[in-house]
């Protein structure tokens, strides 16, 4: 004989596969044994502390839909389902977004332009340039006719004249070995400049260096100051050079950590900035 009884544990054993436990593990974390929804078992009552452990464990449990059979098993199921919907459509979207898309988004924000015939007519970024400014600068400072390995379009480099690459250890604390450097020159620098930033400087001899610029020892010097490491800032003392022996200033306005790699067919260099 079927009762209200039986209609209520038939359901409970309902929650128990929506749940996706066992049998037995499901009643005995309710305190009753699986015995108790079986045959006759099933018409007894069923005791208020048993209900009360199924609302208190199992709160998604729509109260009305256990009592009386009325509604859906889970009084969350369609807010559950929207946010699922919810999920399941941002992970679609990120799956569409593809790798060629992230490149594209990146490249408008910094982008990277190889070097070509039409550079003159759709100029865009500062001229980079694969040389050390203290070993292979002289080249372009001397010849008009050198071509940039690239171009670019940065923030870090706004308003620079071209971007060559650090080298050494005299300025670690402020500029690694292999940074990129914007510079800009400097036209009028005997009669004026701003004491205390970090310049680029080519001297008569073509030694080249960067470092910081202080007042002198006189008027007709500056001290050049570096910024190693604390391991070797014995190495690195303050030095007085004359302005006599200048022959360029330039400003670093932007340092950028660089990496540098090749395209094996063809050797052309591609620029990453991080």
């Amino acid at each position: 004989m079927e009762t209200i009884f039986t209609n209520i544990k038939e359901r409970v054993l309902e929650i128990s596969d929506f749940k996706g436990i066992g049998k037995e593990k499901f009643f005995s974390d309710l305190g009753v044994t699986y015995g108790n929804f079986k045959g006759k078992a099933k018409e007894k009552a069923l005791s208020s502390d048993v209900l009360a452990k199924i609302v208190s464990k199992y709160p998604e449990i729509n109260l009305e839909w256990l009592l009386l059979g009325k509604g859906e098993m889970s009084s969350k199921k369609s807010e559950l389902d929207g946010f699922v919907d919810k999920i399941m459509e941002r992970e679609t979207a990120a799956r569409n977004l593809t790798r060629e898309a992230l490149k594209n988004a990146a490249q408008e924000r910094y982008s990277f332009q190889e070097p070509s015939e039409e550079y003159e007519t759709t100029k865009k970024g500062v001229p980079y340039y694969d040389v050390d400014f203290t070993a292979g600068f002289l080249e372009i400072e001397n010849s008009q006719q050198t071509k940039p390995d690239s171009y670019i379009s940065h923030p870090f480099f706004k308003n620079c004249e071209l971007v060559v690459r650090a080298s050494g250890q005299s300025m670690a604390k402020l500029i690694r070995h292999g940074d990129a450097i914007g510079l800009t020159r400097i036209e009028d620098w005997k009669n004026f400049i701003p004491m205390g930033e970090i310049y680029a400087i080519v001297t008569k001899n073509n030694f080249r260096m960067v470092k910081i610029i202080t007042k002198g020892d006189s008027d007709k010097s500056y001290t050049l100051i570096s910024k190693p490491t604390d391991s070797k800032k014995d190495e690195f003392p303050p030095q007085q050079i004359s302005k006599d022996q200048i022959l360029t200033i330039f400003k670093v306005r932007g340092i950028c950590a660089l990496i540098l790699t090749k395209k094996r067919k063809n050797n052309t260099k591609k620029l990453k900035i991080s």
